[in-house]
């Protein structure tokens, strides 16, 4: 083992990470920017994640995870008697999990599909709520 190649190694790493380190400043700014224009930069980052996993995986593989997920929550509901609204694009429920479980939440109790869906329509300049739930690829 070389000492020098050892350090060209490290060297290189250490260069890629003030890289990294420049890239991660510069996203913070667009999402800055889409906040300061009205975008809710959480819905964003999601949509962001969720655009990379389907180029990543592929939508079939995205689209069969999401069933398998709502499978999943159906079965869990079904068996606790309880309704859970954790994901994004759930279908309208008539309570959520914090309302079944006796916890008081500061919106008042809607059919929603999720806390994010509510903050986006509240804050985005866009009719977000249709978009929703809207027919699409689900996450």
């Amino acid at each position: 083992m070389s000492e020098l190649r050892l350090k060209s190694f490290v060297d290189r790493v250490l260069r890629l990470k003030e890289e990294q380190d420049a890239l991660s400043a510069d996203i913070r700014e667009v999402y800055a920017e889409a906040k300061g224009e009205g975008y809710d930069k959480t819905a964003m980052g999601e949509l962001v994640a969720y655009l990379r996993k389907v180029e990543k995986k592929g939508a079939d593989a995205v689209a069969e995870k999401q069933t398998h997920f709502d499978l999943y929550l159906d079965a869990y509901e079904r068996a606790s008697g309880t309704v859970v609204a954790t994901h994004a694009h759930a279908p309208d429920r008539s309570a959520s999990y914090a309302e079944a479980k006796g916890v008081e939440t500061n919106s008042p109790s809607a059919p929603s599909s999720s806390r994010a869906a509510e903050k986006t329509e509240a804050s985005a300049p866009l009719p977000l709520a249709s978009v929703a739930n809207s027919d699409r690829v689900p996450l």
